[in-house]
């Protein structure tokens, strides 16, 4: 495969997952407060203290990706694949994501406009990289086998 190509593959993978967490974590939310209503109901708990351990929890596993998000560039840093500059900016990159993500979750989106909007935002950040000289095939952490994971899918501890 040729190398602009795979940095095309890349970029859609690590755009789409920053982006597309954010509607799915808007959907979420919804099944959550019922997921947390069933529960309380289910096992005679108070409903406002299962929402805040599904929050916490939620909140905990976030801090939990983005400190080994920081690691692995900090890893690449390391090795001389990114610049503590590039490492920098790319961080707040992802922190203009991640808010863009929240700012996403409070809307009442149609599935095409969360298509459209997250199509804008992979361009973006696509244009974003290239400017930075940054190779975004180098920046998707990947998983115990050395293939780009799905983390979103992590069991709680």
């Amino acid at each position: 495969m040729k190398k602009p190509v795979a940095g095309g593959i890349a970029l859609a993978t690590i755009g789409l997952s920053l982006l597309s967490f954010g509607a799915a974590y808007a959907h979420q939310a919804n099944v959550g407060n019922n997921l947390a209503s069933k529960f309380a109901e289910r096992f005679n708990l108070d409903e406002t203290e299962v929402q805040q351990f599904l929050d916490e929890q939620h909140a905990t596993n976030e801090a939990d990706r983005e400190q080994a998000m920081s690691d692995h560039l900090q890893s690449l840093v390391d090795d001389g694949t990114l610049t503590t500059e590039q490492k920098t900016a790319l961080e707040t990159k992802l922190e203009a994501i991640r808010n863009e993500r929240e700012t996403l979750r409070n809307q009442d989106l149609t599935p095409q406009q969360r298509h459209d909007k997250m199509q804008s935002a992979r361009e973006d950040l696509e244009a974003w990289a290239n400017e930075q000289g940054i190779d975004l095939d180098v920046i998707h952490p990947q998983d115990e086998q050395g293939m780009p994971g799905h983390h979103g899918f992590r069991h709680m501890d």
